[in-house]
């Protein structure tokens, strides 16, 4: 009965921390088209065509006449659970599983601070906390790179990352802790754990191996050697069937990659290393742990942890305990991952693993520490020490900042608005339709609502080859009658108080000529002296710094110049962002196209034919 009363108190608050997004949503946009709300409030919309994707088993499908001979990379163990929920249930799959990891969020960190002995008030104080960590950093506004970074990746509800992938982390510690005192070798945990691994290591690769080493050694740490062959022998059949599981899915992963584009690969940021590549970024993370102060991220947790363990020790240390392995895993990570991988991406990632996992072993030692102190002075049972009050106000706060973010959003811009009116108009359209549009999220709605041609599209959305995205975009810009000049100034990066970027060319190629100390495009140094001298000094870990070598931008220049599109077909639909600095310079030509729709925020081009059909 217990525990009943417990999952329902979890469900209700899930379900009041999930409704504050959506009842703001429906409160300022009444009447937003469901897709392009899903879409709006998502943070991000650079994974919905993997959804799409992987719910049709249409690996290589590019939005054109022409199919890809490549296979889409898709991150399977992220988008998994909302493909399959889309192909049954449609769009309104995106919302469910927000509520469905909302509570799974609730329930691991609610069930570890039960763990530790804590009662209901206080476990669920302690995790609407930690819930609202992100909501709290923004409120306060401080200028603080550290915190406000770690406000965005710790957890918040963009998807997938870190509304799905960050789950997995957190569930594996909750599942660590429930099974510590309990027998590990069950068929359960030995299939819960292969398909675990499976879906992590096709959705977090940079979570995958120090999850690993942390099973290794918890394994090892809680068996004798003789005990474990005994139990490896009583349950050889269940590891090799749940072994095989873990194949079959990671083969699926595995094979995709492997049949992908290579530009698609390179877009995505997957760089081959040598061994000096792998000597190189060892030094680095060497010189970084030294030069850089780092050093203390070992020293101070490990004196927290060994005081800790001598003078407060309990029943309850093996959760520290936990935490703290995890701690140490994440941190040993990267070195470990370069020496054993030819290959390496988004190394940011692993560094924001670092941070979080540091984070969840202060959290919990300090939790575990007053635990302590206010149970000898009889306060932790009081009604003075976390009530319900504390939990109402950081819900209020939650309720207050989307309230706040969402009115703003309105009053400030209108766009949303605006683009929901023309969203309204579209959806009408035959999906034999060509739209041309440079705005992700109505490239995310148009491929949602399976429009099949998209003339222009993110390089991350299809397999197209880079070629064909470069007369892609050539051939946009020739629509819109924008000159070499105009193309000049698109392919230039510039400082945006932190890095050296170009929005523009980054929605084609994305990683292709992301530009720091360890990483160009064909190892150039062909820049300007201004932008060598900032990449030479950009750390390895900062990979969204994009700057293209000066013989390329001679090369696209060049192409530009000699492109004809005499031949080529026009779009049936051309949609203009007039709020976007450089495509609302457009000049397109009037007696071949005519305006369909126009407001503030947006104009649609129609082409200028008696028929409005589509073939």
């Amino acid at each position: 009965m217990q525990e009943k009363n417990n999952i329902l108190l979890i469900i209700l608050v899930s379900i009041i921390l999930f409704s504050i997004k959506w009842v703001n949503s429906l409160i300022f946009f009444p009447d937003e088209e469901i897709t392009l709300r899903i879409i709006s409030e998502a943070a991000s919309d650079s994974y919905f065509h993997y959804v799409k994707v992987l719910s049709e088993l249409s690996f290589n499908n590019t939005y054109s006449l022409n199919k890809s001979e490549y296979q889409i990379l898709v991150p399977i163990g992220s988008v998994i659970f909302h493909s399959i929920a889309y192909k049954i249930i449609g769009i309104y799959s995106f919302i469910i599983l927000e509520l469905v990891f909302i509570f799974l969020f609730v329930f691991v960190f609610y069930s570890i601070f039960i763990k530790l002995d804590l009662n209901k008030r206080a476990s669920l104080f302690f995790t609407v906390f930690i819930f609202s960590l992100p909501t709290l950093i923004d409120l306060v506004n401080l200028d603080i790179t550290l915190l406000n970074n770690f406000g965005l990746i710790f957890y918040n509800l963009k998807f997938p990352r870190p509304l799905v992938t960050n789950i997995y982390l957190f569930y594996f510690l909750y599942l660590m802790v429930t099974i510590y005192n309990k027998e590990l070798f069950t068929k359960k945990n030995i299939y819960t754990i292969g398909i675990f691994f499976a879906l992590v290591l096709s959705s977090s690769f940079f979570i995958f191996l120090p999850l690993s080493i942390f099973l290794l050694i918890f394994v090892l740490k809680r068996n004798k050697f003789k005990v474990l062959l005994e139990k490896i022998k009583e349950f050889k059949k269940h590891l090799i069937s749940s072994f095989l599981i873990f194949l079959i899915i990671s083969f699926i992963f595995v094979y995709l990659m492997i049949n992908s584009n290579p530009d698609y690969s390179t877009r995505m940021g997957i760089i081959n290393i040598n061994t000096e590549d792998k000597l190189f970024l060892l030094e680095y993370y060497f010189n970084r742990l030294i030069k850089h102060n780092s050093i203390i991220l070992i020293i101070v947790p490990v004196l927290l942890y060994f005081i800790t363990r001598k003078y407060l020790f309990n029943k309850n240390f093996y959760i520290v305990d936990i935490f703290f392995l995890n701690y140490i895993c994440s941190f040993i990570n990267p070195f470990i991952f370069i020496l054993i991988s030819n290959k390496v991406a988004f190394l940011n990632h692993t560094n924001n693993l670092i941070i979080i996992n540091l984070f969840l072993y202060f959290f919990i030692t300090i939790v575990f520490i007053c635990k302590i102190f206010l149970e000898k002075i009889n306060l932790l049972k009081t009604r003075v020490f976390i009530g319900n009050t504390l939990i109402i106000i950081l819900i209020l706060i939650n309720f207050f900042n989307a309230n706040y973010f969402n009115k703003n959003l309105k009053v400030e811009s209108g766009v949303r608005v605006d683009k929901n009116k023309i969203i309204k108009k579209i959806k009408h359209l035959n999906r034999n339709c060509s739209i041309l549009t440079f705005d992700n999220s109505i490239m995310t709605y148009l491929i949602l609502e399976k429009f099949k041609y998209l003339p222009y599209i993110n390089g991350t959305f299809a397999n197209r080859d880079d070629r064909i995205l470069e007369n892609d975009l050539i051939n946009s810009l020739k629509i819109l009658n924008l000159s070499s000049n105009n193309f000049e100034d698109y392919l230039q990066s510039y400082w945006d108080g932190s890095r050296l970027k170009n929005s523009y060319m980054q929605q084609l190629f994305w990683q292709k000529y992301q530009a720091n100390s360890f990483y160009t495009y064909e190892n150039s140094k062909n820049f300007k002296k201004n932008e060598f001298k900032i990449i030479s000094n950009t750390s390895p870990s900062i990979i969204h710094q994009f700057v293209i070598p000066i013989y390329e931008k001679k090369r696209l220049l060049n192409k530009f110049e000699k492109y004809k599109i005499n031949n080529v077909n026009m779009p049936d639909y051309i949609i203009i962002d007039k709020t976007d600095k450089f495509w609302s310079n457009e000049n397109i030509t009037k007696n071949k196209f005519k305006i369909f729709l126009e407001n503030e925020s947006f104009k649609i081009y129609s082409k200028n034919l008696p028929s409005t059909e589509c073939k």
